[in-house]
């Protein structure tokens, strides 16, 4: 769909909320990738935490993948909240 804008101000409006939609999706990408990061660190076969507050996110990252995607506690027994 082709959008034509009557006045130039019109059409730096739209690219300026391009722009700013554009870093928001950047933001999830980031966001996603660096949990993705640490819940496969967490699946590594040996130690691979440096620093257990960066452990500590990818615990509560998994739980809420569990509780969220599977309804699932940690322990693999159904959430009590789960739909």
């Amino acid at each position: 769909m082709k959008h034509r804008y009557k006045s130039i101000d019109g059409a730096v409006r739209r690219i300026r909320n391009l722009e700013k939609m554009i870093a928001r999706y950047e933001g999830y990408c980031l966001r996603y990738e660096a949990e993705l990061k640490a819940v496969s660190m967490m699946a590594a076969d040996g130690p691979a935490f440096d620093n257990s507050l960066v452990a500590m996110g990818a615990k509560e990252i998994r739980d809420r993948v569990l509780r969220e995607k599977c309804g699932l506690q940690p322990d693999g027994q159904p959430h009590p909240l789960a739909s």
